[in-house]
């Protein structure tokens, strides 16, 4: 009997540029440009799903 799981879990770190501490400060000064990070995760997130498949087999 197959058994699926329909979960991911993903634990990533975003590593901080070096002149980005003082952006946390001042958040209107330096505010991360919210399309790119989005992008940014989205295509790690993608390449992770592409080696769990080469993993497991389903291609």
């Amino acid at each position: 009997m197959p058994v699926f799981i329909n979960e991911v879990v993903i634990r990533t770190s975003v590593p901080r540029a070096e002149g980005q501490a003082a952006a946390t400060a001042a958040p209107a000064a330096g505010a991360p440009d919210t399309e790119v990070l989005v992008a940014e995760v989205t295509r790690a997130l993608m390449d992770y799903l592409e080696r769990q498949l080469d993993r497991v087999g389903e291609r």
